[in-house]
């Protein structure tokens, strides 16, 4: 084994600039997220390189002392950034947003805020005002995962091979992370394929990138001049292609595999500097800024949000003004905080690293329990009746089984001998109508049944989740006149958000988008005629481009929050317009709420009545249940 490269830190200057300008939003620089990528593949070839060097010196590894090692090398910077970026999130937060803004820190600080990011189906990519102060910790806590996995691994395997002798360890590593990378990267590729978060924040997903670069440092093949020039003249163009080639939209998936073998193949390549390449990476600038690409992804970050860099109508100088701050604050971090803590005698010892680690831990859930407490909606009774709407929703979420032909389990109304029978289809947008449909059901002697699948719209039309065709939706579709023809409904009500139009798979102009979700409508009523039903779409509720309950939050009067009807419309008015051409019976829903010039956004006595952007409280729905009635008697509007 070799000492530090200086190949490595020229590549580690690579991987940040690309996601300082990722995250800048520099025109260019769109795929520059594959930064991270990059420092995935360096982080498992010098941890794996580290490890193999202690067996062959040692036998073994000691993880105490390894865990040491990484506590002094990451947790001081990232915690001291933590928490001089808390107080920014705050004052960046909505009244609502400190108990959010409270579990981020905490994620962060215990580094789990990956699972957090993946849990909420945070996206990435999509950006916006609520952006946390963390989210970028998300790369950081897949990696120190891998630090506690991956020792405990190889340390296991070397004990297993104890009498076999270093070869032999050293082929069983090469054994271990081979196999991780084949199931890791088929584990990444199917989640990719179903659009789900978990894909892209999830450790058993991606931790194959650092697999790779541990297949590197295990190989630790010293490369004839030629063949090293080859790979690294192939790991560039793999690099430099992946900028042009990855798509956000099938990312991570495959599409991984150029950025993170290029990093690879460069790696292989290198430690001669036999090429011009190899000899750029290890000239002074780049590895400068390698040195402090660390304490630069810590700051950069939370330095943009502060300055409202990645707002839509940011000017130049915020951008500037972000970067600039970021690289300021990351050399001084490095140099007052990173390299004393790191390479000076105050955590040296496992036991004070140890401890130091446990302070983290213990202050991280004692701060963010006490920004908690200290949250506007604990001490504001006119908040925390805002942030109580935000609970005030339909709740039937075991009722998405559509694969069963009858949805027996999501029976409302349910009287002995109902006068009607009512299937509701759709989406959330159907849910959030439910507390009245079965409170007037329940007057009636009606039964209600329900079948739904969130994201996806009732009128047969495929749409995309999380970049990808929604497979789930497009199953359901199919399963729908099998559900017809066991329920026998006299009725079908269909709701779905308007915000669909802009999801349709593949990709559709407007005008096209429209005339799909009128041929898709009437496809569904001829489903529904097929078993002498008669079908009432629900034409869709206004729609807010910022989050009421936020608006109310900040404002002592709700009338401050109401919104111009044309805007709320933008959307659901369409839907409306094609439901209407397909020919069947609707009942506007934007009327209900939208009944003059403003859309109001809270009752007459302050009660909000959306808890977010589009979805109606429980309480607001109920206050429906006589039109509900009327509509349920007679079938149509």
């Amino acid at each position: 084994m070799t000492g530090f490269r200086a190949d490595v830190e020229g590549l580690r200057a690579v991987a940040i600039v690309g996601v300082v300008a990722f995250h800048a939003r520099i025109a260019g620089c769109e795929s520059g997220f594959i930064g991270v990528d990059v420092f995935f593949v360096l982080s498992g070839f010098l941890i794996c390189r580290q490890l193999l060097n202690e067996i062959e010196s040692e036998g073994g590894v000691t993880l105490g002392r390894f865990w040491a090692r990484r506590v002094r090398r990451l947790a001081p910077a990232a915690t001291c950034v933590y928490l001089l970026s808390l107080p920014l999130a705050l004052w960046r937060a909505s009244p609502l947003d400190w108990a959010g803004t409270a579990w981020d820190f905490r994620a962060a600080a215990l580094y789990f805020s990956n699972l957090r990011f993946a849990i909420r189906s945070e996206d990435y990519f999509a950006g916006g005002i609520g952006e946390s102060f963390f989210l970028s910790s998300w790369s950081l806590s897949i990696e120190e995962q891998f630090y506690l996995v991956w020792p405990l691994a190889l340390a296991a395997t070397a004990w297993v091979l104890r009498d076999k002798g270093v070869a032999a360890k050293r082929r069983g590593g090469l054994v271990l992370l081979a196999v991780g990378v084949v199931v890791s990267f088929a584990l990444g590729v199917e989640m990719t394929r179903r659009g789900l978060a978990w894909a892209f924040f999830s450790s058993p997903a991606r931790s194959w990138e650092f697999a790779v670069g541990g297949l590197v440092a295990a190989i630790d093949a010293r490369m004839p001049r030629r063949l090293g020039a080859l790979a690294t003249g192939v790991g560039v163009t793999l690099l430099v292609s992946s900028v042009f080639v990855v798509d956000e939209a099938a990312f991570p998936g495959v599409v991984a595999a150029l950025p993170v073998g290029g990093t690879a193949l460069l790696l292989l390549g290198g430690g001669t500097q036999t090429t011009v390449v190899q000899r750029l990476l290890a000239t002074a600038a780049p590895r400068a800024v390698g040195r402090i690409s660390y304490a630069w992804y810590l700051t950069h970050w939370p330095a943009l949000l502060a300055f409202d860099a990645r707002a839509s109508t940011a000017g130049p100088w915020r951008v500037v003004a972000g970067v600039v701050v970021g690289l300021v604050a990351a050399i001084l971090l490095h140099h007052l905080v990173e390299n004393p803590l790191r390479f000076g005698q105050t955590l040296q010892s496992p036991a004070r690293a140890a401890a130091f680690a446990a302070m983290v831990v213990v202050g991280a859930v004692v701060i963010s329990f006490a920004v908690d407490g200290l949250s506007p909606v604990r001490r504001d009774p006119h908040i925390g009746a805002i942030e109580a709407a935000r609970h005030d929703k339909a709740r039937i979420k075991g009722c998405e089984s559509w694969r069963t032909s009858a949805p027996a389990a999501c029976v409302f109304g349910a009287p002995a001998r109902p006068t009607k029978s009512i299937l509701v289809i759709g989406d959330s947008h159907a849910m959030h109508w439910m507390p009245a449909i079965d409170a007037a059901a329940a007057s009636l002697g009606v039964r209600v049944l329900y079948s739904g699948l969130s994201a996806c719209p009732a009128v047969p039309v495929d749409v995309e989740r999380k970049h990808v065709r929604f497979a789930a939706c497009t199953e359901w579709h199919a399963a729908l006149p099998g559900i017809f023809a066991n329920v026998k409904p006299d009725l079908v009500i269909a709701a779905s958000s308007a915000n669909h139009l802009e999801s349709i798979w593949p990709a559709r102009a407007p005008d096209d988008a429209d005339s799909a979700w009128r041929d898709a409508t009437r496809a569904l009523a001829v489903a529904v005629a097929g078993v002498g039903a008669a079908l009432l779409v629900v034409h869709d509720t206004p729609h807010f481009d910022g989050d009421p309950l936020e608006c109310l939050a900040r404002h002592a009067r709700a009338d401050e929050c109401s919104v111009d009807r044309a805007a709320a419309d933008r959307l659901a008015g369409r839907t409306r317009r094609a439901e209407q051409a397909a020919g069947v019976a609707g009942l506007d829903g934007f009327a209900l709420l939208c009944p003059r010039e403003r859309c109001l956004v809270a009752a007459g006595d302050g009660t909000p009545t959306f808890w977010d952007d589009g979805h109606l409280t429980q309480r607001a729905a109920l206050g429906f249940v006589p039109e509900w009635k009327r509509w349920m008697e007679t079938g149509a509007k």
